[in-house]
């Protein structure tokens, strides 16, 4: 005949069953995680590659502020958002025409952006009418003037021979005469 369990008894196997359930969810997590995945913790894990954007610095998103104490030129802009890109703005790659446009004050508007991808703040900061080119193994960047220049229109009356170009201003603003 058996003997009837003791309440001591009763407790242990308790624990056993315990122990062995939250066992059981632990080990299949830690199977069903992808091969890229490292455990940090308990209920932690991490990727075990850097995100491809780290690889490529021009697309990583910031939000900048640009401090009117250092900051007064559409140049100073630049150098200040590529300052911790690791990318340097090539005065060297510019025509006279882009140097001329670093020297221009910085509009208002654009004193606070982002949070946008690095190379988006590049571009707004010059606007459509240039083209931005890098050069990733020299990590330098460097800006020349577009083929087309958006804030100039071509109507044509009769034909392209007697084509003109007039400037485009805003709503509510009166151009010069």
């Amino acid at each position: 005949m058996m003997e009837r369990p003791t309440p001591e008894m009763i407790r242990a196997l308790r624990g056993m069953a315990l122990v062995t359930m939250a066992m059981v969810p632990a080990s299949s997590a830690l199977a069903g995680l992808p091969s890229d995945e490292i455990v940090l913790g308990r209920y932690t894990t991490a990727a075990s590659r850097p995100p491809a954007d780290l690889g490529r610095p021009l697309d990583v998103v910031v939000s900048l502020s640009f401090p009117r104490s250092t900051v007064s030129t559409v140049g100073d802009a630049l150098q200040h958002t590529l300052l911790r890109s690791g990318y340097r703005l090539s005065q060297a790659d510019m025509d006279k025409l882009a140097i001329n446009f670093l020297a221009l004050p910085l509009p208002e508007s654009q004193r606070q952006v982002g949070p946008y991808a690095v190379h988006a703040v590049l571009g707004l900061l010059v606007g459509p009418v240039w083209t931005w080119h890098s050069d990733d193994q020299r990590r330098t960047v460097w800006f020349s003037a577009s083929d087309v220049n958006p804030s100039v229109v071509m109507l044509p009356d009769a034909g392209p021979a007697q084509a003109q170009a007039f400037p485009v201003t805003a709503p509510n603003v009166k151009a010069k005469e």
